[in-house]
């Protein structure tokens, strides 16, 4: 930027080539750092010089830039056109890279403001036909890309699986970058942590040197998610930090911000929930503060943005009355709603998810088996086997008939019948490694634990760890007593939420 503006002064002050194209690269340069009003103005007043002088391929460029900053000012409509304008203009001109920057950019905010299947519709539109202009799949390895990341949005994960771009070791640049958490976006959905965590670590010195809040926002946010899910909530917590520092430093784009912060609201109510469980007060209050702060961010990024950030401020919502302990299936409904309502299917199964979980808190078990059943189907559609593994783990604590909720198409232990339920081996053998067992539990009550989390019976219990059923009840009724919980259920959670089953 501070060679684009030393670049403008040393010219005479009268329009000229020059200065179109140098006021054109420094409405784009904003554009990519999200300072969208600024993008505008040096955009308009490049267009104007541009047309004066008849620089057609030059105007192509503009409209592009325009056409993205109007859409992410919420000027869906005028924005969309300006990027149809732009996609003629290159075909006029034969320009194959300015046609495919126009289709790609035009597919990616539309998804952006929410119109998903729209967005991929657009993307198809262009692979088709920058293919039959080029005659090389070659040239539109980021198109089929970002086909890739729209249909994982848009619950077509075969489609996703199937943009696998081109090689690694091929590419470089914001193009490894958007390869790199594509893949991390798909494995993290599918359950592979490990793949995922790989992919980051090759991304992190990309992003870290970038300045396109793009990357920074969607990085942030995959790498808090995988934290998260692993336990490391202190990890998660500073990833968050980290992409939230680094976006309000380049950039004001609100559908960016919104998505990182929404994944701390999710981190902070995580390390509250935990917090209580091991009654830690200082800690909780702690989290319930950050949490606020991720909130406000959230309602600040709805009123300026539109129904993705809508969506988000509804989640953000429901993971703050989580953080309280005060779990409200409604909001938890109201979110999954609000993501069906944008072609989500994801995420609206996530929601449904800690809907169930909710459901089970308040003892409403058939709604929530009713409910988790609804998301499962989903998750084993799209082969989200994270997902999928925490619906079947909760039906499994709190003892839900999945089957006979969805007719079939459930999982899980449901009923009392005779038979040992498997153990999980590291939590079965719990203390064996010389750790220290919380809450006072024996290693031999981390056993009984871990199968209270698979929703043995006091009966099953028994036959597993070779006890009589009446052993294992006082186990039960002493686990309970150290964990502070009330019912069998309770302990389950607890025992998974803080990774001891």
């Amino acid at each position: 930027m501070a060679d684009l503006d030393r670049a403008l002064q040393l010219l005479p002050d009268e329009p000229s080539r020059d200065r179109a194209r140098l006021l054109s690269w420094t409405a784009r340069t904003h554009a990519l750092r999200g300072h969208y009003r600024e993008a505008v103005a040096e955009g308009e007043r490049a267009r104007a010089i541009a047309e004066r002088l008849n620089m057609p391929m030059t105007i192509d460029e503009i409209l592009n830039t325009l056409g993205m900053a109007r859409i992410a000012l919420g000027e869906v409509d005028a924005g969309q056109a300006l990027l149809r304008e732009a996609i003629t203009l290159a075909r006029e001109q034969g320009d194959p890279d300015e046609l495919l920057a126009a289709y790609s950019n035009l597919a990616e905010f539309l998804n952006l403001a929410g119109r998903t299947r729209a967005a991929l519709a657009v993307i198809d539109e262009g692979i088709t036909e920058v293919r039959a202009l080029v005659g090389s799949a070659m040239r539109v390895d980021w198109m089929v890309m970002t086909q890739s990341s729209l249909a994982f949005d848009a619950g077509d994960w075969e489609l996703a699986r199937a943009g696998q771009g081109p090689a690694l070791s091929s590419i470089v640049g914001t193009s490894l970058i958007f390869r790199l958490l594509r893949d991390t976006e798909l494995a993290l959905g599918e359950g592979d942590e490990a793949l995922a965590r790989e992919r980051l670590d090759a991304a992190a010195p990309l992003v870290r040197v970038s300045g396109e809040a793009q990357w920074h926002g969607r990085f942030g946010s995959l790498l808090g998610e995988l934290h998260r899910r692993g336990g490391d909530l202190e990890s998660a917590q500073a990833a968050v930090a980290t992409a939230l520092d680094e976006l309000e430093v380049c950039t004001d784009d609100v559908m960016r911000i919104a998505r990182v912060t929404a994944v701390g609201l999710s981190v902070e109510a995580d390390r509250a929930v935990r917090a209580r469980d091991l009654r830690e007060p200082e800690d909780e209050a702690d989290a319930l503060a950050r949490a606020r702060i991720h909130l406000d961010r959230l309602e600040a990024a709805a009123q300026d943005g539109g129904p993705v950030e809508g969506a988000w401020l509804a989640t953000g919502a429901a993971e703050d009355a989580r953080a309280r302990g005060q779990g409200d299936p409604a909001l938890w409904h109201a979110a999954a709603e609000g993501w069906d309502a944008l072609d989500r299917i994801y995420c609206a199964a996530l929601m449904r998810w800690r809907e169930a979980e909710a459901l089970v808190g308040a003892e409403d078990r058939a709604h929530a088996a009713a409910v988790a059943a609804q998301a499962l189907a989903v998750a084993d559609r799209l082969g989200a086997g994270w997902l999928a593994g925490e619906l079947r783990g909760l039906a499994a604590r709190a003892r839900l008939d999945l089957a006979g909720a969805a007719g079939g198409t459930g999982g899980g232990r449901t009923g009392d019948s005779d038979g040992a339920g498997a153990t999980n081996g590291s939590a079965a053998t719990g203390g064996a490694d010389g750790a220290e067992i919380p809450f006072g539990l024996t290693p031999r009550e981390l056993q009984v634990l871990a199968l209270i989390a698979e929703g043995a019976t006091n009966r099953q219990i028994g036959a597993s760890l070779y006890m009589a059923e009446k052993t294992a009840s006082v186990h039960v009724s002493r686990i309970l007593t150290k964990l502070g919980v009330r019912s069998r259920t309770q302990a389950a959670t607890m025992a998974h939420r803080l990774h001891l089953a």
